[in-house]
């Protein structure tokens, strides 16, 4: 089985059994299973049974959610935690995470979106279902597949009282047979890895090419299709945007909309920014994404020749900050009219 830089580095420090709640365990072992039941029981059934699943109008055609997607993640994953593409195990870097904080970050990236075979409604929490089949069938531990499961819903949904802060309600440190894991910390690089792997990779660009896309599909199979670059280096992440003529022209329907495709792309490029700062929140003390910088090229039809001048757009934190008072509500409720005729009343 051919490994990824994370997964190279895993092995290498995996040896250590002490560094492991098991101590006994093949914790690299473990790993390989759970990773092969994946990929023969599970990735190869998620696009089908995100079709058949799913409700609504979107139900046709999703973006790539085979064993490709996962393993971009754990690539990602690899690159903002330091190892480059070319890691192999005589390199000498080193991981500010132990080695069972990796074991569970690479879990939970293999699972995190292996709840859309159940449908895509819901599929954050529904990789509980997944690894407990998993732990289930090898008795492994309950308490190690509940953290596994909690960091990977966090990449998306609502928490149950519906704020997206699904990372913040997440404990910072969890003690599994005095091993610690910092499960805010793993959530965060996972699901910003996952945010920014996206690529013509995923998209299903065959039948791009033949205009067979679902008209509910094609504005998401389009933006993957237009990503040719997304490379982290130096806590910077560079993007560049390859758009057709027609692309730009043209409206796709999204819901019960209909968007230019360059619209759609600020929108996304603005969800990216929100959740690069949402997630350096918990990831600073390892990694963190600075700035993010976009080129939007555009091309005639067969993109051999420049339509217009490329646009260059940075996304970074930069100016005085604003944001809604996080005092609002005791502005409201406790400012100094109210308090006064609470006063008064008590007076009377």
């Amino acid at each position: 089985m051919s490994l990824l830089p994370l997964e190279m580095y895993f092995k290498k420090v995996s040896q250590n059994n002490n560094s492991f709640p098991n101590r006994s365990g093949e914790y690299f072992s473990k790993y390989l299973s759970i990773l092969s039941y994946l990929k023969s029981n599970v990735y190869p059934q998620i696009n089908v049974g995100l079709t058949i699943n799913s409700d609504g109008v979107d139900k046709s055609l999703y973006t790539d959610h085979s064993t490709a997607h996962f393993d971009e993640v754990v690539k990602y994953a690899g690159f903002l935690l330091g190892l480059g593409i070319d890691y192999d195990e005589e390199s000498t870097q080193v991981v500010n995470l132990s080695p069972y904080e990796i074991f569970c970050l690479l879990v939970a990236i293999r699972i995190h979106d292996a709840g859309n075979i159940l449908g895509r409604e819901g599929h954050s929490n529904a990789c509980f279902l997944v690894l407990k089949d998993i732990y289930s069938r090898n008795s492994f531990d309950q308490t190690e597949n509940r953290i596994i499961a909690k960091i990977a819903a966090a990449h998306g949904g609502v928490t149950n009282s519906g704020s997206k802060d699904t990372i913040g309600v997440l404990e910072k440190s969890k003690g599994v047979h005095a091993i610690a894991v910092r499960e805010q910390l793993l959530a965060g690089i996972l699901r910003i890895s996952d945010e920014i792997c996206e690529n013509r990779s995923r998209s299903s660009n065959y039948l791009m090419s033949y205009d067979m896309i679902p008209e509910a599909n094609k504005l998401y199979h389009l933006y993957g299709t237009s990503i040719t670059n997304n490379q982290y280096e130096s806590n910077i992440l560079m993007l560049e945007f390859s758009l057709r003529e027609s692309w730009l022209s043209n409206k796709y329907r999204k819901e019960d909309e209909e968007n230019f495709l360059i619209d759609y792309i600020y929108s996304r490029l603005e969800k990216m920014d929100l959740e690069r700062i949402y997630c350096n929140r918990f990831t600073k003390e390892v990694c963190s994404i600075d700035s993010i910088k976009v080129t939007l090229s555009f091309f005639d039809e067969d993109e051999s020749h420049e339509i217009a001048e490329p646009l260059a757009i940075t996304l970074e934190d930069k100016g005085y900050p604003t944001r809604e008072s996080p005092l609002l509500k005791y502005k409201e409720d406790y400012n100094g009219e109210a308090i006064q005729t609470k006063l008064r009343d008590r007076e009377r």
